[in-house]
């Protein structure tokens, strides 16, 4: 199953999302406005985690634009800030009840559909 995610900060505020196009559900999160672009996008990763934990599928692929934080979580250590280890929590327990979780990154802004509709949700 994919999972969209994205998260957005603008003058109106800093929101995310994040959306699954073969069950045509999404699910969109407002966050606070002094949070950061980085916080959002891993918000929404976090999230489609939380998300994933309920479901009967097992393996699952999270696209992101934000190479940021997919980075991240490939480099976690003593200095990760907390939602990131948040994130790892959830990948490792996810892993402990046989489900796979892939991720890939994605360009943003750079007319790929579903990425467009999720950035739209987060916008909004």
């Amino acid at each position: 199953m994919c999972i969209f995610t994205d998260g957005a900060k603008n003058k109106v505020g800093t929101a995310c999302a994040f959306f699954i196009p073969s069950k045509g559900y999404s699910k969109q999160y407002p966050l606070p406005n002094e949070a950061s672009v980085f916080t959002a996008e891993a918000f929404a990763i976090k999230q489609a985690l939380q998300y994933i934990q309920i479901c009967n599928s097992k393996r699952f692929t999270i696209l992101s634009d934000s190479k940021r934080v997919l980075i991240s979580l490939l480099h976690l250590n003593g200095h990760s800030s907390p939602i990131i280890v948040e994130i790892a929590q959830l990948n490792y327990d996810l892993k402990k009840h046989n489900k796979t979780v892939n991720y890939i990154w994605i360009k943003g802004h750079s007319d790929i559909y579903f990425n467009e509709v999720v950035d739209r949700l987060a916008i909004d």
